[in-house]
């Protein structure tokens, strides 16, 4: 039986037990457009090569359900890892997150806790931290590992670090209102911090990862 698009897409995305988001997250694609192409509301998409190599699947049989004859198609979430792999970048403490910018030059593989591999493109400072306390939580729970890009715009409701009052450095939700900046956590039991004016952006959260094995 003759499957569609989005029928391909989504038995792919079963297989390989990837969320909708995670899918988004490794072809560079919001979660409702990966939606719309699954509920067929989305025909066809000049992102194929994009989604296939974020499935590990043939592009030509992504796009028309046809087999390549190419080499044989990967299968396991390893493989599709594997695959979108973007580079190493250096784990490390609050504290050195904090003063990044003065001292990320200077870094050297002895200085960090450990390398962590992440899918999303590295640049020369992008770091990742773990996180530290429940005040981001259920979204970021304690221990996880956050891939931060310094060099990232933030916008209203980005996921940030930032450093003020000195060298206090925290993971929050930036939030625009009436005019302000504030610091927002996710878990509801913390209050809300307004965005200093000493205080120093040290990057845009752009990826959780859960184990870093």
């Amino acid at each position: 039986m003759k499957t569609t698009l989005g029928q391909r897409i989504k038995a792919r995305r079963k297989e390989l037990e990837l969320s909708q988001e995670k899918l988004g997250e490794l072809a560079g694609l919001d979660q409702t457009v990966i939606s719309k192409l699954e509920r067929g509301d989305v025909q066809e998409t000049a992102r194929v090569a994009e989604l296939a190599h974020a499935l590990g699947c043939d592009a030509l049989w992504l796009a028309t359900g046809k087999p390549s004859g190419g080499k044989e198609e990967r299968t396991s979430r390893q493989a599709v890892h594997e695959v979108n792999l973007r580079g190493k970048v250096p784990l490390i403490s609050y504290v050195a997150a904090g003063n990044w910018s003065d001292a990320v030059d200077n870094l050297s593989t002895g200085d960090a806790e450990q390398w962590i591999d992440t899918t999303v493109p590295v640049k020369r400072h992008t770091y990742a931290l773990r996180v530290e306390g429940d005040s981001m939580e259920p979204r970021f729970p304690n221990g996880a590992i956050l891939i931060v890009e310094p060099e990232a715009e933030p916008k209203n409701g980005s996921f940030v670090i930032v450093r003020q009052n000195g060298n206090d450095t925290t993971f929050k939700q930036l939030i625009a209102d009436g005019g302000q900046w504030y610091l927002k956590p996710v878990n509801p039991r913390y209050p809300i911090m307004q965005l200093g004016p000493d205080a120093v952006l040290c990057g845009v959260v752009k990826q959780m990862i859960m184990d870093v094995g």
